[in-house]
């Protein structure tokens, strides 16, 4: 349909029918949240891929992380260190939402 009128998404349903103009918005919408949400698949692929070139991976030992108390992680706990890895390094997730101390 787009070739036919040749123009964008909006302006193709536009001139279908002008109430038809929100199908074109929120196909534009839509394509711009997945090619976020692909974006952000990406760049963790990259952060692995850069990090496994260090002489040992860092998602195979225990990392200290800021505010916790190395015997008493999750890591030691649950011998998941990938997981651990994943959720302290990678992501940076807080415990909470009362926890907010990496965004200041």
């Amino acid at each position: 349909v787009g070739q036919f009128f040749r123009s964008g998404s909006v302006n193709c349903w536009s001139k279908i029918h002008p109430m038809l103009r929100g199908i074109g918005v929120g196909c534009v919408c839509v394509s711009m949240l997945l090619c976020l949400y692909y974006v952000i698949i990406i760049a963790r692929c990259f952060l692995y891929f850069f990090n496994s070139f260090t002489a040992r991976l860092p998602f195979t030992q225990c990392v200290e992380v800021a505010g916790m108390n190395l015997n008493e992680t999750c890591c030691e706990l649950s011998k998941d260190k990938a997981n651990f890895y994943y959720w302290n390094n990678v992501l940076q997730a807080s415990s909470g939402f009362n926890d907010v101390a990496h965004f200041t």
